[in-house]
């Protein structure tokens, strides 16, 4: 059982977060490793100077900037994807910093 949220975890835990309860998909990758995330998949493009992390095909990609409203004319010519945004990153219950991960 997972008592706390990480961005990665040794062992699988269970489908809903420990810390708001909301239903949360393990994503293995490597060996023994697991990332909870949402379970509705992103649209993001890779930028050296970004900081989220996604989750794509078993790997956990870093300098991924995420699609939203404010950003969407920056896209223009640039490969877009799909993947899996960890829950760590938008759990609620989570005190994020004051980084802004929209």
């Amino acid at each position: 059982m997972v008592e706390r949220l990480y961005l990665i975890h040794s062992t699988r835990g269970f489908d809903g977060c420990p810390a708001c309860g909301q239903y949360v998909i393990w994503r293995k990758i490597g060996d023994r490793k697991y990332v909870p995330c949402d379970k509705e998949p992103v649209m993001c493009y890779q930028d050296p100077g970004a900081f989220m992390r996604v989750v794509k095909k078993g790997e956990l990609l870093s300098n991924v900037q995420i699609i939203s409203q404010k950003n969407i004319g920056d896209v223009v010519g640039k490969k877009v994807f799909y993947a899996l945004q960890p829950h760590v990153f938008t759990c609620p219950c989570i005190p994020h910093r004051g980084k802004n991960y929209d």
